[in-house]
């Protein structure tokens, strides 16, 4: 044990993480080590840290202490929100949501596991706000809200008697911002040099864009020509397929994807191909799915994917193929294999309107889900330590080298 607790003490800088899984997907939470950030608002801080402090981002996130799979989140407990009141909009935390390539705008499965832990912690220098969550002793639930760049996702976390530990035999859940269609079975042709056999001769494929947090491809496996689903799908053809349409979607040769809320030109933060004819569900679930969510350098995610679970709920509706109450599980190829044992069950709680003139038509969704503790940790730098103190992108370094 000498080794153990000597290590942070002699580092040049330590962070301490609680690392948790939902459904298999990793969520690590850094609970300190993160430096004063500048900033009025919590966009303007997570600027301050992607500018200045990328390196802890990195290394909590990146190998040899993470992987191209890593997500987690950094607690901002100052934010301009986290000053107001609950009654006048006001959160208890704010989140920076991160993973190995980047700053993420929200993420399902980290929400579900950081609301697990910030109710069972009591350490206020971590949660300053801990005691103001209200215990509810008739339905034995606290409700939190997490200020995220993304907006307030107001979260439900079951709790046992007397309020201060979750009770981790029932699902969390949350409800996500309004989530909406941007565009429905949008025409992409696809070049010639990257036309896949499965196709069949076709010339492009039919997808979806939709926002649940954050904006996703969404497109059946057997539209792109598997018609026996992932069955007949290798990862290589898995990983070239996203980095074909990706870069259709986000490059800029193509014709731009305009947002009807923002106005503003979107690019796809992940792909989610799905398929419908694979999936467990139980109880009052309806119907279950199977998708995978493939997303920034071609990271595959280990979960259902929280965002995109809205997202897909929003397509569905906008098709009228879901509608207001319907619970729908949402399956991972990890959750699909434990015979739906930890899939997202997603339920369509509300239409609202929203954008300008109030046109957009948008859906609240509440998502369910629980997390798991997996690790208390502190990640160290040694001072001499040059090969990786901030963090190594492999992927990054292998396509370097191959490249001479």
């Amino acid at each position: 044990m000498d080794v153990f607790t000597s290590i942070s003490a002699g580092a040049a800088h330590a962070t301490r993480c609680i690392d948790m899984h939902t459904s298999g997907a990793p969520a690590r939470i850094i609970i300190s080590g993160i430096p004063h950030l500048e900033g009025a608002t919590l966009l303007e801080k997570q600027a301050t840290f992607a500018r200045d402090h990328g390196s802890i981002r990195r290394q909590a996130m990146q190998e040899p202490r993470g992987h191209s799979g890593m997500f987690g989140c950094a607690l901002i407990a100052d934010t301009e929100l986290t000053r107001l009141p609950i009654s006048s909009g006001g959160a208890h935390m704010g989140v920076l949501y991160m993973h190995h390539d980047d700053f993420y705008s929200f993420c399902g499965h980290v929400t579900f596991a950081l609301a697990r832990f910030l109710v069972d912690t009591a350490d206020l220098d971590v949660f300053p706000q801990r005691k103001d969550l209200a215990f509810d002793t008739k339905t034995l639930e606290t409700k939190l809200r997490l200020h995220t760049p993304s907006g307030v996702v107001e979260v439900t976390v079951p709790v046992l008697a007397g309020g201060e530990k979750c009770d981790s035999s029932r699902t969390i859940s949350f409800l996500s911002t309004p989530s909406y269609t941007i565009q429905k079975s949008l025409w992409l042709e696809i070049p010639p040099s990257c036309l896949w056999h499965e196709l069949n001769g076709a010339k492009g494929i039919s997808i979806s864009i939709a926002f649940g947090g954050a904006v996703y491809g969404i497109v059946p496996v057997q539209h792109l020509g598997f018609r026996r689903g992932f069955h007949d799908m290798t990862l290589t053809q898995l990983t070239a397929i996203y980095t074909t349409i990706s870069s259709l979607l986000n490059g800029e040769t193509n014709e731009p994807i305009i947002c009807p809320v923002t106005s503003t030109r979107v690019k796809i933060a992940g792909l989610l191909i799905t398929d419908e004819s694979k999936g467990s569900s139980s109880g009052s679930v309806l119907e279950g799915e199977t998708g995978i969510n493939i997303y920034g350098n071609g990271a595959i995610d280990r979960g259902p994917c929280g965002a995109g679970s809205a997202a897909r709920v929003a397509l569905a509706v906008s098709t009228a193929s879901r509608h207001v109450g319907q619970k729908w599980a949402y399956n991972s190829p990890i959750s699909a294999q434990h015979q739906g044992q930890g899939a997202f069950v997603a339920t369509p709680q509300s239409i609202v309107m929203i954008g300008p003139g109030e046109k957009v038509k948008a859906v609240v969704v509440k998502i369910e889900a629980k997390a798991w503790y997996t690790a208390a940790t502190t990640f160290t730098a040694e001072r001499k330590d040059t090969i990786a103190a901030s963090g190594l992108d492999f992927g990054g370094i292998i396509d370097r080298f191959l490249a001479g």
